[in-house]
């Protein structure tokens, strides 16, 4: 968080997004400003919904800095599958490895 922290020129928006990444990474069933909220400990949506609809914040920026900070993404190898065409409609998967 404290990549991104100087992207934001108020304190409460830099408190205020660290609640929600980290609600957003939560295990909570349904993900919106009341649940995230509520989840940060705050007593109303109105912080988070001013965060992602009003303050001033340059998103871009934020998600440049994130991707600078995560670590590279590795392609995920899977076998080759074929679709072949069986009696009737159905069809049969057969994989390659």
């Amino acid at each position: 968080m404290d990549r991104i922290a100087g992207r934001f020129t108020r304190v409460e928006p830099r408190h205020r997004v660290r609640g929600l990444v980290l609600g957003l990474l939560s295990d909570l069933p349904r993900k919106n400003c009341w649940s995230i909220a509520e989840w940060a400990g705050e007593a109303t949506p109105d912080g988070m919904q001013h965060l992602l609809g009003r303050a001033r914040w340059d998103a871009d920026q934020v998600r440049d800095d994130v991707r600078e900070a995560a670590p590279p993404r590795r392609a995920h190898r899977l076998p080759a599958a074929d679709v072949s065409p069986s009696a009737g409609r159905s069809y049969e998967l057969v994989t390659r490895s």
